[in-house]
């Protein structure tokens, strides 16, 4: 019945966010070249992705109808296929498909209970393809004003949630979240030898310390780390007690309280049991225990 655990031939599930112009799908075919061939991709932006078929090798698939199931159909296919690593490009057009077909609900409930079923389908489908999946999302764009180089102060376009179901960095075993300067920073990683590390022009380096990842037990990928020299680094407290959740991770837990029914006074009550004064005091290591008790905190009151 029981059997020893292991994470060999495990298959990546890694989403990407970021706003228009962060090089999301430059950044999902770098990842995926690298980690394994030969690559298929799932493009919904009028096949955007074929104008990097001068820099990566790929198969390409354009959706026209973003529902669901023809999601699912086209990752089934990439299994059959015999396809080693997929890079769905990009989600948000699933979740743009879900609300216009909720509002042609007469009522959002009734709406919700067609679509609903259908979401988690797709993600379930992502989760147990036997195939790396790489899936890029928008984010909500804004501006914050900076001061330029000169002086001046100039907007710059930000990416904050992504364009998708509040929780769906939860559905992942890695995201990471692109900035305009094709930065990314995982704020959220079961890769140890990943998290909260930031990389300027995401690549190989991700890719080689994700198949160390997956194809060695109970070691971690020291190696690979002290192969190479990220442009930009963000300290990395591994297995430190002390590093706590980011303010993103912050935003979404409430979000996610929210859509379970929760308000926020009663989303820090289930942080308190946790034995934490705020929410901003939650570890790192804790942070997917204390999202599972705040989805059936209303089931279990």
């Amino acid at each position: 019945m029981f059997q020893k655990a292991s994470k060999q031939d495990r298959k990546i599930k890694l989403a990407i966010s970021g706003a228009a112009g962060s090089g999301k799908t430059y950044t999902a075919l770098n990842i995926a070249t690298n980690l394994e061939l030969p690559v298929a991709v799932i493009d919904t932006e009028n096949g955007s992705a074929n104008i990097y078929s001068d820099l990566f090798v790929f198969d390409i698939c354009i959706l026209d109808n973003y529902s669901p199931k023809n999601y699912i159909e086209a990752i089934n296919y990439a299994v059959k296929a015999g396809y080693k690593t997929l890079c769905i490009d990009g989600l948000s057009a699933a979740w743009y498909w879900e609300l216009e077909e909720v509002d042609k609900s007469k009522t959002s409930m009734l709406g919700w209970s067609k679509v609903r079923p259908l979401e988690r389908e797709l993600i379930q489908s992502i989760q147990k393809a036997n195939i790396h999946i790489i899936a890029t999302m928008r984010s909500k764009t804004e501006y914050a004003m900076e001061k330029s180089s000169n002086g001046k102060t100039v907007p710059r376009k930000i990416g904050t949630a992504p364009v998708q179901t509040s929780s769906i960095d939860y559905e992942f075993d890695i995201f990471g979240e692109l900035n305009a300067e094709h930065q990314i920073t995982f704020s959220k990683s079961r890769c140890h030898d990943l998290a909260d590390l930031t990389f300027s022009q995401p690549g190989k380096e991700i890719a080689d310390i994700l198949k160390h990842w997956i194809s060695i037990n109970s070691t971690k990928a020291v190696d690979i780390i002290s192969n190479f020299q990220p442009k930009i680094t963000t300290e990395k407290l591994d297995n430190c007690p002390q590093r706590k959740v980011t303010n993103s991770q912050l935003k979404r837990l409430y979000a996610i309280a929210n859509e379970a029914g929760l308000s926020n006074e009663e989303a820090k009550a289930v942080i308190v049991n946790f034995g934490y004064a705020s929410s901003k005091d939650i570890l790192m290591t804790k942070y997917d225990e204390v999202v599972q008790a705040i989805k059936t905190a209303k089931v279990n009151p």
